[in-house]
């Protein structure tokens, strides 16, 4: 019966390890090939390019192998690092004129400079990975916002905040006075706090100014 062979190139340390086996059973190349369902081409390739200077395969080695060529493979293709001057270039508009703050976000960066030839989340990548002593310069230090409605927010909201849903049903029906509903308006100036009665519409406000 024939079978087709997997189409996707890379082996599991799982597949490793069978093959280390069967080869300590003496099996050929095509009988390892076909126990696991793969072109005998991989197998050999695979031997060949992982076995100890010994000449014997073994799947720990082989996969410490993999692991280092692909490390290497990828600071090959990183276009930051690989660019002293390009590198610069980010660094000296991500400090701007206040080098304790910072300048520039890498959005805009992304945008002016560079005109999109690197994205944002490039410049954000390589400052985690190689250039951490630039974080506090990035807008939030670096940390991300949570989005509204996602798992984490309502999260939070369960925990701290009461659900609308356990509120007294003479609230919802605007029948008695003395319930009121309070919002935050976020300005540039500030954040207007604002509470509303739910039956006359009375409305308080008060604006809570930023300190410079």
């Amino acid at each position: 019966m024939y079978t087709q062979h997997k189409r996707f190139a890379h082996l599991t340390q799982a597949e490793r390890f069978h093959i280390e086996t069967l080869k300590e059973e003496n099996y050929t190349y095509r009988e390892i090939a076909q126990n696991l369902n793969r072109d005998v081409s991989v197998i050999s390739r695979e031997i060949t390019r992982n076995k100890g200077s010994d000449g014997i395969y073994r799947a720990d080695l082989a996969q410490k192998k993999r692991n280092k060529r692909r490390v290497l493979s990828k600071q090959g293709s990183r276009k930051i690092e690989n660019n002293r001057e390009l590198e610069l270039l980010i660094e000296k508009n991500l400090r701007g004129d206040d080098p304790l703050n910072g300048d520039w976000s890498p959005e805009v960066i992304t945008n002016t400079i560079l005109k999109g030839k690197i994205s944002h989340t490039t410049i954000y990548a390589w400052i985690k990975r190689s250039r951490k002593n630039l974080k506090h310069l990035l807008p939030n230090q670096g940390r991300q916002r949570a989005t509204y409605g996602s798992v984490a927010t309502r999260k939070y909201r369960e925990m701290f905040l009461p659900s609308i849903d356990t509120r007294p049903g003479e609230v919802g029906s605007r029948k008695k006075q003395g319930h009121f509903e309070g919002d935050t308006v976020v300005l540039k100036e500030g954040r207007l706090h604002t509470l509303v009665e739910r039956k006359s519409r009375f409305l308080i406000a008060d604006l809570i100014t930023l300190m410079g």
